[in-house]
């Protein structure tokens, strides 16, 4: 796994999603049931920002920062987000709220998220990763190799707890919280 996406682009999410202002937010997504997986890419993008424009002040920064790009179509891929310079890095979004349902790879075939996994694992031409943002409560997690999914090469450091919240799939309040998984390509 490329060490920027270790040691800038993942801590920098996590620290976004963590702010009191986030975790509100996240508990009214939580009521609605609904994708948000936009939103989540615009959040992103406000996440990494300032790294980006921290990076630029650098010599030797990864990323051109004027050189990057949401809905990136790159060698017959549609990215989610490009980030492209002297050592390009390639992301892919998919948000899932498991009591809805999570995606399953066995009984179902492939789907989005397994396309996603398959596309960054073989992708050569620099860094890439899928990012799986999923809103958790007990009995609703992410059953992942359950599911026949490999194994995430990481899981956001500690869940972002969100205290008890509304889920509009179960109809009642949990305990409930955030956690980011992440496949990476060799690079």
């Amino acid at each position: 796994m490329s060490d920027d996406l270790r040691g800038i682009v993942l801590p920098a999410i996590y620290r976004h999603f963590t702010t009191p202002d986030m975790k509100e937010r996240l508990r009214i997504i939580a009521w609605w049931g609904n994708s948000f997986e936009k939103w989540f890419q615009q959040e992103t993008v406000f996440a990494l920002e300032p790294k980006m424009q921290e990076m630029q002040k650098l010599k030797g920064h990864p990323w051109d920062y004027e050189s990057w790009d949401i809905e990136y179509e790159y060698k017959g891929v549609k990215w989610d987000m490009a980030m492209r310079g002297e050592k390009p890095l390639f992301l892919q979004f998919k948000i899932c709220i498991p009591c809805w349902g999570i995606p399953t790879k066995v009984k179902d075939g492939p789907n989005s998220l397994t396309d996603d996994i398959e596309n960054v694992r073989k992708f050569t031409e620099g860094a890439a990763a899928a990012l799986l943002f999923a809103l958790e409560h007990k009995g609703a997690g992410m059953p992942l190799e359950e599911a026949g999914f490999p194994p995430p090469k990481v899981r956001s450091p500690e869940k972002i707890k969100l205290g008890k919240t509304w889920c509009a799939a179960c109809e009642e309040d949990h305990q409930a919280w955030a956690r980011i998984y992440c496949w990476a390509n060799a690079r």
